[in-house]
């Protein structure tokens, strides 16, 4: 996970997150519902994130939950936050709405 910029807003702290130098969590709205992606992109083409283009899908914001828990909202997409099933632990990430019933959304980071 790494900021992007050095503001934080109301909305929380924007942040890109990766895995490795390459891999980069990614949320694009598709047929009305959120999907989160890995997508290969530069870093260099991360530092140049506009209001005008599309590169805000890697970005999401962080806020504090309680003590030690985190959530991720994707700037993109507003309402929709990364989650998991609280029934299964082996699921995958997915989106979903900030009322969502039967998902997690937050997380303790190591």
């Amino acid at each position: 996970m790494s900021k992007y910029g050095t503001l934080s807003d109301g909305d929380g702290q924007m942040v890109v997150l990766s895995i490795g130098r390459d891999l980069h969590m990614s949320c694009s709205l598709e047929d009305g519902k959120a999907t989160l992606l890995l997508e290969k992109c530069d870093e260099g083409e991360l530092k140049k994130i506009s209001d005008d283009g599309d590169m805000d899908r890697f970005l999401f914001f962080k806020r504090t939950v309680g003590v030690s828990q985190n959530s991720f909202e994707s700037v993109k997409c507003r309402g929709w936050l990364i989650s998991t099933s609280w029934e299964e632990e082996s699921k995958p990430l997915e989106m979903c709405e900030v009322d969502s019933a039967n998902r997690l959304t937050c997380f303790k980071l190591n």
